[in-house]
């Protein structure tokens, strides 16, 4: 698709600009001349859909193949920057900055940075004075008379890149003096013009040259193109905002001004100065720019569509769909709700009904989500299964619907009693497994999987079953496993509506979430191994870690404080839950924020990777879990050593080579074994006096982290890192957490029944003088209880009808395997806490 094929008020028209004066056309809002160049700090209006990620700029990243710079030198720029069209809108500026004008100039980079202007309706009348201030005080032509904006701008342009100094060699050096002086310069550039005329003068003036070579004299030009490209936008007051191609056009310019340029280098990259970009610029008017025009989520669907359509760079992903979910959504609340958050200024909850109140948000996220306006941006996640606007199924995503009785059933035929009785064990026996694994305190899956109207709205965290010990205990290592919220939800959309609705919790959680999706960090002391994701598999990890994170560290630290107070009222839980939700959310955010898609692992981790690979470990770990069978038949060596090959590598493949996922399991296993007490049947929450916790600020709670000789724990996932993790797995106890780990990862449902299935092929011998048929036909049965058999048999009965009697049988069938192999798994399940 081209870009004037892109439906968008504001007229399009296509020019091309040379690559060393495009920086001239940005507001840059600071730049120290005096020190070493950096990445370009420049202002814009929100019209890309992400920020500069100045890892992919060569900032602090070990990688060169995702480095945007590097590749600008090392290719032709017909290749870096010929190849496909730059998208760009044009206004003016004034510096009245209202912080709720939707068209202030933010960094486009930097998250911190004050905004210093805001983008204003660029008119004919300014780019004629615009004109005449590029062709110097030395030119008396009269002004040309333009129909429009557009035309006039094309003017603007062509002059642009006839009078910008090329700043090549000695030559270039005294045009760009000539420039400098036949012009006028506000107060504001006073300084740097006066440094940067005595630098260039003493150069193209000194009667003897040769105290200059070669190296001496690009540093010069790169210094005179800072100070261009810092102040000519400021005094021409027509300001560019890039809608696509931001990261080529950031690094071109780093490349122009010296950026990570060796001292001694003489290149001067004139080839990629003189190149002509081909810019599709976007010129709107006053009435586009007017508040209630929507100018800002028009030009993210474009710069969406452009990604989609171009397929260069590095195309959107969620990261950049959750930040602007979330800028919508905050722009809509503040519209629609009174107040936009929950939490007032003064931390007190104000609303009569809670779950109300979170029923009115879930309606306005679910609004936001489905809007047209946001159909290109949903784009960047095409496997999302977005479902329309009235669909019943979104009340799963936000209602908790009560707990269904057994009793009753029971009591009622044969038929009706097995057919509920299957529907809630063929979701894989959680009952007692799953309670042992994350804890006791849980609703149930049907808490989950609902999407009948009753129930209530909830924030949903108090549920055992949404934390990562239990996706730990039904799907081993693979965590992100696309059903681990229930059978009937995407849990690509369950993270979604969740960070929405954590962000409407107060204004720090939205700044905070805001900062992590869309945010960048300057510098940071974790170093990314590589800052690409072609697949873009890395950003949905990074984005499930931030939410299952956030979810497992609320849910125990909510175990906690109801050990405190145990008699709260619903209202009163989800008034907990939030507090928990925005206690966990800064420490989690900045963890992932500061660590990026893939950071470079530290030291210690690269001990755990080795003993995960250690079959000795492997091997003991099996014979633990024998053992605790009591498996009379076994002769225990002999079996361990048979089946040892068939488990190495094989349970640990993904948390041995990605340490975000490691950290993850860790952190949860962790805060399981340090507050829940895992007995036969029901796990309980360790006492106060174990917790070593005196007493508990239900409305003012936080993420513990308590420092006792025995039982240090924390529930900020950035402290256990911090402080705990290294002396975890320290050469002198690794290998216990290795073992531990492994047995977690071989006792659940996903791999359980292999191990068994195993167990019983290799121990077949001892037992078939005893029963052969038994062991042949037990044996078989094991290989069939898995998740893709008991999958395949609910498909089949969805598919007969209501009175099909085949539907009974296959009710019957799944009881039995859940009555002979339950007992199984559970048992293992007893020893699943780390």
């Amino acid at each position: 698709m081209k870009m004037n094929e892109v439906n968008t008020t504001p007229p399009l028209i296509h020019v091309r600009i040379k690559a060393g004066a495009f920086p001239c056309l940005l507001y840059h809002s600071q730049d120290d001349l005096s020190q070493l160049p950096t990445v370009p700090k420049v202002m814009s209006l929100r019209s890309n859909v992400r920020k500069v990620h100045t890892a992919r700029l060569g900032l602090n990243c070990q990688s060169l193949d995702d480095n945007v710079v590097y590749q600008m030198k090392v290719y032709d720029p017909k290749i870096t920057l010929g190849l496909s069209q730059f998208c760009v809108t044009f206004t003016s500026y004034d510096e009245t900055i209202d912080g709720t004008d939707s068209n202030t100039m933010r960094s486009t980079w930097m998250d911190d940075e004050t905004p210093s202007a805001r983008g204003t309706h660029l008119t004919k009348e300014i780019i004629v004075k615009a004109i005449s201030w590029l062709r110097g005080r030395d030119h008396n032509s009269i002004p040309q008379e333009y129909e429009s904006e557009a035309d006039a701008l094309k003017a603007y342009f062509e002059i642009l890149n006839e009078v910008i100094p090329s700043v090549e060699g000695l030559e270039g050096l005294q045009h760009t003096v000539s420039f400098i002086d036949n012009h006028d310069w506000s107060d504001d550039s006073k300084k740097d013009g006066d440094d940067v005329l005595k630098a260039l003068r003493q150069c193209t003036l000194s009667t003897n040259n040769s105290e200059y070579d070669e190296t001496d004299v690009v540093k010069l030009a790169r210094f005179a193109r800072r100070f261009l490209y810092k102040h000519v936008a400021k005094q021409t007051r027509i300001v560019a905002h890039v809608v696509d191609g931001l990261h080529r056009l950031t690094a071109v310019e780093c490349l122009l001004i010296g950026y990570q340029e060796p001292e001694n280098s003489v290149r001067s990259y004139v080839e990629h100065a003189a190149f002509a970009l081909q810019v599709v610029a976007m010129v709107p008017n006053e009435q586009h720019l007017s508040l209630d025009a929507n100018y800002d989520a028009q030009v993210k669907a474009i710069s969406a569509k452009c990604q989609e359509s171009f397929g260069k760079g590095q195309p959107h992903r969620k990261k950049e769909f959750f930040a602007s979910m979330l800028r919508d959504l905050d722009s809509r609340c503040r519209c629609e709700m009174e107040p936009p958050f929950f939490f007032s200024d003064d931390r007190n909850l104000d609303t009569p009904d809670i779950h109300e109140t979170i029923g009115k948000f879930a309606k306005v996220i679910i609004d936001v989500i489905c809007d047209p306006l946001n159909h290109n941006l949903r784009t960047m996640v095409p496997k999302m299964k977005i479902n329309e606007k009235g669909d019943p199924g979104w009340n799963s995503l936000f209602k908790k619907s009560p707990k269904k009785s057994t009793k009753k059933s029971t009591k009622k035929s044969t038929k009706k009693s097995t057919k509920k009785s299957t529907k809630k064990s063929t979701k894989k026996p959680t009952k007692k497994g799953d309670a042992d694994s994350a804890g006791s305190q849980s609703e149930g899956e049907d808490a989950i999987i609902s999407t009948e109207t009753d129930g209530w709205y909830s924030f949903k965290w108090m549920d055992a079953t949404m934390t990562l010990p239990h996706f730990i205990t039904l799907h081993g290592d693979k965590i992100c496993n696309k059903s681990r919220y229930g059978p009937n939800i995407d849990a690509e959309v369950f993270e979604l509506v969740q960070v929405l609705l954590w962000s409407r919790i107060s204004m720090e959680a939205y700044k905070n979430l805001l900062n992590c999706f869309h945010g960048n960090t300057e510098s940071s002391e974790v170093t990314p191994l590589t800052a690409s994701d072609g697949s873009g598999d890395k950003t949905n990890d990074w984005v499930s870690g931030i939410v299952d994170v956030i979810g497992t560290s609320v849910y125990f630290m909510f175990r906690v404080h109801m050990g405190h107070q145990p008699g709260l009222d619903q209202p009163k839980k989800e008034e907990l839950l939030m507090r928990l939700i925005e206690c966990a959310i800064g420490p989690t955010t900045a963890f992932f924020t500061e660590h990026g898609l893939d950071p470079r692992p530290p030291g210690w981790f690269l001990l755990v990777q080795h003993k995960m690979a250690d079959e000795r470990l492997i091997e003991k770990a099996i014979s633990e879990i024998l053992q605790d069978r009591h498996n009379k038949y076994l002769d225990l060596d002999d079996v361990v050593k048979n089946i040892s090959n068939d488990f190495v590598k094989k349970y640990t493949p993904k948390l041995q080579k990605d340490y975000l996922s490691f950290i993850r399991v860790a952190y949860a296993l962790h805060l399981q074994s340090r507050i829940v007490n895992t007995t036969k049947g029901l796990s309980t929450t360790k006492s106060s006096e174990e917790l070593c916790i005196t007493e508990v600020d239900l409305t003012n709670p936080k993420m513990l982290f308590l420092d006792d000789t025995q039982r240090t724990w924390t529930a900020s996932i950035k402290e256990y890192v911090t402080y705990l993790a290294p002396g975890c797995f320290s050469r002198d106890k690794v290998d216990e957490m290795v073992v531990a780990l492994t047995r977690k990862l071989i006792q659940s449902r996903t791999y359980m029944p292999k191990f068994n299935t195993s167990v019983s092929r290799h121990s077949c011998c001892d037992l078939l003088d005893e029963n052969e048929l038994y062991t042949t036909t037990f044996s078989c049965l094991q290989e069939l209880n898995n998740e893709v058999f008991v999958n395949d048999l609910l498909a089949i009965r969805e598919d007969l009808p209501d009175n099909d009697t085949r539907r009974d049988d296959i009710n019957r069938l799944l009881t039995y395997f859940n009555t002979v192999f339950e007992g199984i798994v559970e048992e293992g399940m007893e020893q699943a806490a780390v």
